[in-house]
């Protein structure tokens, strides 16, 4: 594919596509056999809530993690499917993608269990032992039966981009796993990221390689820019980018990056590049910096439904 096209298929994914101190518990992480406890099984309150939270802070902090990715739930009773649903979550850098921005930073979530003791409220917390992140947080959950209190869990915590580091070898597999797995009929959430307005979330519905119908969830630009894409569209555009990111820098651009695909039918969950122009093209000049794509929630839909 010639310069000015692989540009095309970049355009087309970004434009289209109180009163006391109410303590804190500190528990040792559980081995990784044993399942997380559930909220009444953590530690009572011991009486130097804001200590321990700062030590695990201390201990956040001076990792100084760059970038890392980790899975969010947030129990909250009997909210929405989609506000309680498990959901990847990816920081890199300073930033973070999340896709329909529902889901805190670890940052966030030491901020509100700090702003939960300041206004007295009934907190334990389970903090990683190394790391200090809070793996657990339970706030006001006596009451849940009446407001729900809060629930949140912090899971899969790992260091560095989700998935390896792409290439047309690596791109080339997890095709041939679709193509050998995909169902006849699917919907999924499609989500763009970048460092602009041009980013939005978009439910998409496909039968075979031919889209179906889309529903746009949200969009920055306001004005429905973001396009769905049929997966096998998103492998085709895939492999018109790989050549950049082996190692070929087609017409003053170079992408490197990393993606992650379902272990079991293949489908690219996560992708994320850094887009370095290095030409003085006038058209390559807008091109953000980095773009993140997510395929979350792919399940089989009855074929014209």
């Amino acid at each position: 594919m010639n310069a000015k096209n692989t540009l095309v298929v970049l355009a087309v994914l970004l434009t289209g596509c109180g009163a006391g101190v109410v303590p804190v518990s500190t528990v040792t992480t559980p081995p990784s056999s044993v399942p997380p406890p559930t909220p009444s099984s953590l530690v009572p309150p011991l009486p130097d809530g804001y200590l321990e939270l700062e030590a695990a802070r201390d201990r956040w902090n001076s990792a100084a993690l760059g970038s890392y990715h980790y899975t969010f739930e947030n129990d909250c009773g009997e909210c929405s499917e989609l506000a309680s649903a498990p959901r990847p979550v990816v920081v890199w850098g300073s930033e973070r993608y999340d896709p329909g921005d529902l889901a805190p930073t670890v940052e966030e979530i030491f901020d509100g269990i700090e702003d939960a003791l300041d206004a007295g409220r009934s907190v334990e917390v389970e903090f990683d032992e190394q790391l200090g992140y809070p793996m657990e947080v339970a706030i006001d959950m006596q009451e849940r039966p009446v407001d729900g209190g809060t629930h949140w869990i912090v899971e899969d915590l790992e260091l560095g981009l989700p998935g390896d580091e792409v290439s047309s070898a690596v791109v080339a597999g997890a095709e041939r796993l679709w193509q050998a797995s995909r169902p006849a009929a699917y919907e999924y959430t499609l989500s763009v990221f970048c460092d602009c307005p041009l980013e939005g979330s978009v439910k998409t519905r496909v039968e075979g390689d031919r889209i179906t119908g889309s529903d746009i969830l949200y969009d920055e630009s306001n004005g429905g820019m973001i396009t769905p894409l049929a997966v096998d569209d998103m492998f085709s555009d895939l492999a018109d980018l790989m050549a950049s990111v082996d190692g070929v820098v087609e017409g003053g651009i170079r992408f490197t990056g990393s993606a992650r695909f379902h272990p079991d039918l293949g489908y690219p969950i996560w992708v994320g590049l850094d887009i370095e122009v290095l030409a003085d093209d006038p058209v390559l000049v807008g091109l953000p910096s980095r773009m993140v794509v997510t395929m979350t929630d792919l399940h089989p839909i009855q074929p014209g439904g």
